[in-house]
């Protein structure tokens, strides 16, 4: 998806050159960099090779959630910088709509069924251990409301995208 959108060829690129708005697409924390050569509009700074398993432990470190927002503040401050005002951040991952009904059953209090759900194409089996790796990450947090909570559940992507409205 990421060599799509570095191309020009995603519907988000297609949709962002037709109002002639910059797209940068900043590696927060891919698995795997596109292949080269990159693009100008293409910053790499992954600060890991991908987040931790949520259904196994916290996605990501402290120190890693707080380079993640740092960055996802710095591109901000380019957008802000350029003249641009409004910012449309976005992300793009395997396993990123479990990590937002995570941070949607926590932070906003929906109940983990109606917060998850089928992402891409999985069936009514397949959504439900969706569901219950939900709940089973979400009370894993013992009801702590702090940074620590979204270490444990949010994806590099998500942290950076959303760095200005998020808990720190």
């Amino acid at each position: 998806m990421v060599e799509l959108i570095l191309s020009g060829k995603a519907s988000s690129t297609a949709l962002a050159n037709a109002h002639d708005v910059d797209v940068r697409v900043v590696d927060a924390g891919m698995i795997q960099s596109p292949r080269k050569p990159w693009p100008g509009h293409f910053i790499p700074q992954a600060v890991a090779p991908g987040t931790a398993d949520l259904s196994q432990a916290p996605a990501m470190t402290v120190e890693q959630f707080d380079m993640v927002r740092a960055l996802g503040a710095a591109e901000a401050q380019v957008a802000i910088d350029a003249g641009h005002r409004l910012l449309i951040a976005g992300e793009t991952g395997i396993g990123n709509t479990a990590a937002a009904a995570c941070l949607t059953h926590l932070v906003a209090g929906v109940e983990a069924d109606t917060a998850t759900g089928s992402g891409a194409d999985a069936d009514a089996a397949m959504r439900g251990i969706k569901r219950d790796i939900v709940t089973v990450a979400v009370d894993r947090l013992g009801g702590r409301n702090d940074k620590a909570k979204l270490t444990a559940i949010a994806g590099c992507g998500i942290v950076c995208a959303t760095t200005n409205s998020i808990a720190g």
